[in-house]
């Protein structure tokens, strides 16, 4: 005798259709700690493979400087666009003073952003000369959909 299976499906705004629900997801994680050795220094980001997309469930971005420090993060869709996240800008973390913003950790459900192509997070402020000695560092981890077929 067999028994009944059931899948769940939701609707997946990127991609505009349904999908079905499942674990495991693909963990991707990265982390960065340093000086400013030149000016809009590019200090983390990834590709998502074709096809899937990355869902940021932690993002930590932290400061010495005692001025204020912007990370910025941009995907450019190198290596392929899913559905409808264009290219550009996605978010600038401002921090006002020496400190740290932590967003996370969040459901799987509710990411922080949804990345996909290839994407970075850069410190555009401040200026490398102004930075002097002190340390930043930007955290995240994620997840990576793997299509079940």
């Amino acid at each position: 005798m067999g028994y009944s299976k059931s899948t769940r499906k939701l609707y997946d705004l990127g991609r505009k259709e349904y999908v079905t629900e499942y674990l495991p997801y693909s963990v991707k994680r990265d982390a960065w700690m340093g000086t400013l050795t030149q000016d809009n220094l590019v200090v983390t980001g990834g590709l998502v493979t074709a096809g899937r997309q990355l869902k940021l469930l932690f993002l930590r971005c932290w400061s010495e400087y005692t001025g204020t420090t912007v990370f910025k993060i941009t995907q450019t869709n190198v290596g392929g666009e899913v559905g409808s996240a264009p290219e550009g800008v996605v978010d600038y973390i401002m921090l006002e003073a020496a400190g740290a913003e932590v967003l996370g950790p969040v459901d799987i459900k509710r990411p922080i952003h949804v990345l996909e192509g290839s994407w970075v997070i850069q410190i555009v402020e401040p200026k490398s000369a102004d930075a002097g000695a002190s340390k930043f560092g930007v955290a995240w981890w994620g997840v990576e959909e793997q299509p079940p077929e």
